[in-house]
C-alpha cells in the first residue's frame, strides 16, 4: 500500500506540497499524525513503525524514520548540514535517520540539479538513484504579463522575498541598501519583527516597506514593478524567487556563487562576483539609474517550472518503486 505524508510544512516545503500532493493520482492512504513532520519525534512515528515491508511511505519533505516500509523522501537541499545551530543534532539525523532511509529505499527525490549534485557528492553510494523532480511556479507568475500588471509607481523600489536565516544574507542586503540612501527595499516575508529588527540595525526604516501574508497575484504585480528582485543568498536548495520573477519580466541581481538561482537565471540576470556590500550597493545604484530591462522567457522555459510536470515526475518515482522488487535491508 502507499501512503502519502499530508501533514502541513511551512516554507518552501509548505507550497511544494501544496501543489504536488493533490496533483498525484494515486490510490493511497494518508500518513497523518499530530506531530510536525519536522519534529525529532518523527522518526518514531507510530503509524509508521506499524507499516509492513510491501508498503511504501512517500513525503514531500526531509522527514522520515523507523519502519519495515520502503520510503521515498524529497531532499529540497543539505542547507541543515551548513548551519551552526543545532548543527550536532541535525548532522546526526542525517547520518542516523536520513542516509539509511534513502540507501534502503535506493531513490530520493529533489528539486535541481544543483541540489541533485550535492546530495550524490553526499550520498557517495552509487546505488542509490537521485532524481531532479524539479520544482514549480505558480499560474499566477507563468501566465502573467508584465504590461498587464504594471501599475503606475512613483518610487523605483527592489524586491526581496524569502524569510530572514543567515544564508539569506538579507542583512547584507540590508546594509547595501543603507550605503545608497536613494534606494528603496520591499520585502515579502512572514518573519516581519526579525526583518524590523534588521531594519533598526542598519537604519533602513525609512528605506523598506515590509509585506506578509499576500496573495500570489499580488505577488506578481510586486515582481512586476520591481526594478529587479534581490536573491543575496550564499546557498539554496532551489530558488523559488527567481522563477516567479523572471516568469512576470523581472531580472534577477544575485551571487554567482549559488548555483541553484544561477541555474535558473543563466544569461536573464545581474550576477556580482562577491558577497559584499560595497559591490551589491553599486550593482543596484547602477540598476536604479535605469528602468530595469524587462526579461524575457520563453514558453519552453515556463513548461520547465510546471507543477504539472514535477507531480507527473514524482508520480513516476513512487509508481516505479512501489511495483519494482522490494529493497534488501541494509540496516
Amino acid at each position: 500500500m502507499i501512503y502519502i505524508d499530508t501533514r502541513r510544512w511551512g516554507g518552501g516545503i509548505g507550497r511544494y506540497s501544496a501543489e504536488v500532493l493533490p496533483r498525484l493520482n494515486l490510490p493511497h492512504k494518508r500518513l497523518t499524525s499530530n506531530l510536525r513532520p519536522s519534529s525529532p519525534l518523527d522518526a518514531l512515528l507510530l503509524r509508521r513503525l506499524l507499516l509492513g515491508p510491501t508498503d511504501l511511505v512517500y513525503s514531500s519533505g526531509y522527514n522520515c524514520g523507523m519502519t519495515r516500509a520502503s520510503q521515498i523522501i524529497t531532499l529540497h537541499d543539505l542547507i541543515h548540514l551548513s548551519q551552526t545551530e543545532h548543527y550536532t543534532a541535525k548532522r546526526a539525523y542525517y547520518a542516523k535517520i536520513v542516509r539509511p532511509t534513502v540507501q534502503r529505499s535506493g531513490l530520493v527525490l529533489t528539486v535541481s540539479e544543483t541540489s541533485k549534485s550535492a546530495i550524490e557528492n553526499w550520498l557517495d553510494d552509487p546505488t542509490v538513484t537521485v532524481i531532479n523532480a524539479g520544482n514549480g511556479c505558480s499560474s499566477a507568475f507563468l501566465s502573467a504579463d508584465r504590461i498587464h500588471l504594471s501599475k503606475p509607481d512613483r518610487t523605483k523600489y527592489f524586491l526581496y522575498v524569502g524569510n530572514s536565516k543567515p544564508h539569506k544574507n538579507l542583512k547584507l542586503l540590508l546594509s547595501s541598501i543603507a550605503m545608497n540612501r536613494s534606494l528603496n527595499l520591499k520585502i515579502v516575508s512572514n518573519d516581519v519583527s526579525q526583518i524590523q529588527s534588521m531594519c533598526r540595525e542598519t537604519a533602513t526604516e525609512n528605506q523598506v516597506e515590509i509585506k506578509s501574508d499576500i496573495t500570489d497575484d499580488d505577488l506578481a504585480v510586486l515582481y512586476a514593478n520591481a526594478v529587479a528582485t534581490v536573491i543575496p543568498s550564499s546557498v539554496e536548495g532551489f530558488g523559488l524567487p527567481a522563477v516567479e520573477s523572471l516568469a512576470v519580466g523581472a531580472p534577477v541581481v544575485y551571487w554567482h556563487g549559488c548555483e541553484s538561482v544561477r541555474e535558473i537565471v543563466g544569461e536573464r540576470g545581474i550576477a556580482i562576483d562577491r558577497l559584499s556590500t560595497e559591490e551589491l550597493s553599486s550593482a543596484l545604484t547602477a540598476l536604479s539609474h535605469g528602468e530595469g530591462a524587462p526579461v524575457t522567457v520563453s514558453a519552453e522555459w515556463k513548461e520547465r517550472y510546471s507543477w504539472d510536470n514535477v507531480a507527473s515526475n514524482v508520480h513516476t518515482a513512487i509508481v516505479d518503486l512501489a511495483s519494482g522488487p522490494p529493497r534488501l535491508d541494509r540496516s
